[in-house]
């Protein structure tokens, strides 16, 4: 079975988090429930089933939000889907928070008060920069919360 980490919660970003399988089944990982009188009130809980809690936010920030059946897409062929559109490509981001694994360690720091740079970020400049050269467009519409997140104000400090 095969997890994409759909986002945590965690300022360590280690726990809880949100994952999801190859199947579209959804994994969470939270601290297991040992509260007796919250426990006693749990129904028909298996032998081989766990009680986790987790933050309310932790799901609706990552909980998938539709029924569809979503098909797993790898990093080269996300990557190969930027590079294979012919004029413009676009994108409407409706979420208060992407869980992209690579800017994990960058969002971190910044929540931490510390200049992650933009180094992990160069692969993906470098590609953009390469396929407007070639007169594509890429676009974006961004859906801004109020107040907005932490990740979203990381993610808009370098938007001009």
């Amino acid at each position: 079975m095969k997890l994409r980490k759909l986002g945590t919660t965690s300022v360590s970003g280690k726990f809880p988090t949100l994952y999801e399988t190859d199947t579209g089944d959804i994994v969470v990982q939270g601290y297991r429930l040992v509260d007796a009188e919250a426990l006693a009130q749990l129904e028909n809980v298996l032998p081989n089933e766990a009680a986790v809690v987790v933050p309310r936010e932790l799901m609706v920030r990552f909980a998938p939000k539709d029924n569809g059946v979503r098909e797993y897409v790898s990093d080269d062929e996300f990557t190969d889907l930027f590079r294979a559109y012919r004029y413009t490509v676009w994108r409407l981001e409706t979420r208060s928070w992407y869980g992209n694994v690579g800017e994990d360690k960058p969002f971190q720091e910044w929540l931490a008060g510390k200049d992650p740079g933009i180094e992990w970020l160069k692969p993906w400049l470098t590609m953009v920069r390469e396929e407007l050269a070639k007169g594509k467009r890429m676009e974006r519409v961004r859906i801004v919360d109020d107040p907005p997140s932490d990740y979203l104000r990381w993610e808009l400090r370098a938007t001009p």
